[in-house]
């Protein structure tokens, strides 16, 4: 589960759709997309437009580790970079 908060801080809805604790999260340069790792070895990527309901993101898997950190490509709304404990890199 993530929150999603808004500019006061108040969580606004829940994202559900990890089985374990939420690391780290972003959304890409068109803020269409928002992107999440955790500590089941997987990231998250959600189509806002299309809504944030549970089934509907795309799970990427590959991590044998927490996934800790990731960060999109600021020259393209499509890449996402992921990086895990296991001191792993992956490109999306």
């Amino acid at each position: 589960m993530a929150p999603v908060f808004d500019t006061t801080g108040s969580i606004t809805r829940e994202i559900v759709g990890h089985k374990k604790k939420v690391h780290s999260v972003a959304w890409n340069s068109s803020g269409r997309k928002l992107a999440s790792g955790s500590v089941d070895q997987s990231a998250r990527v959600w189509d806002v437009e299309h809504g944030l309901q549970s089934g509907k993101e795309i799970e990427l898997k590959g991590h044998t580790e927490s996934v800790d950190q990731l960060c999109w490509d600021p020259t393209s709304t499509e890449r996402l970079a992921t990086c895990g404990l296991g001191k792993r890199c992956r490109g999306w």
